[in-house]
């Protein structure tokens, strides 16, 4: 199996990723096992299935057209 070295990690980064490897009941290096191949097996998971809906059916009004709903008067003051 491949090594990984990884430099200019933050400390703050390193001292999360020790808590979390010891919430988890892992090691350090389990932990970082495991966030690498999360993070390299992601993009396939995030794939969406493409649905073919069909369209929206055509939208027709022929009732009255209340303007004030689309250009309320601002200036009701005077």
């Amino acid at each position: 199996m491949p090594a990984v070295h990884v430099r200019n990690v933050s400390e703050e980064a390193v001292a999360r990723l020790k808590q979390r490897a010891a919430d988890n009941g892992r090691s350090y290096e389990a932990e970082l096992r495991i966030v690498i191949e999360e993070a390299a097996l992601a993009p396939t998971a995030r794939k969406r299935r493409q649905i073919d809906w069909p369209p929206p059916p055509p939208v027709s009004y022929s009732g009255p057209i209340d303007r004030d709903l689309f250009y309320p008067d601002e200036y009701d003051d005077e």
